[in-house]
């Protein structure tokens, strides 16, 4: 789907530190905040993991450090849900 493609080459993008410290600091989750009871919320690095297969948020980040990796995983993932 079009939205998981921008999603994931945002992540890389702030990942690999182009856009600043703000955006990375907002999408590691280190704002606290009070929440309501309930199903905790479902994470940007959540969905970021599932479609990648890995395993850690390290490993996200090792790999989208490495620009042309980071390409191969997002190539992939778009040939693979077009079908």
């Amino acid at each position: 789907m079009k939205y998981m493609r921008k999603k994931l080459k945002y992540v890389g993008h702030v990942l690999r530190g182009s856009s600043g410290e703000s955006h990375l600091y907002l999408l590691e989750g280190k704002i606290s905040s009070k929440r309501v009871r309930g199903r905790p919320r479902r994470t940007w690095m959540n969905d970021i993991i599932d479609w990648t297969g890995t395993d850690t948020y390290g490993e996200i980040k090792r790999v989208a450090e490495d620009r042309s990796r980071w390409k191969t995983i997002v190539v992939n993932f778009i040939l693979e849900d077009e079908k």
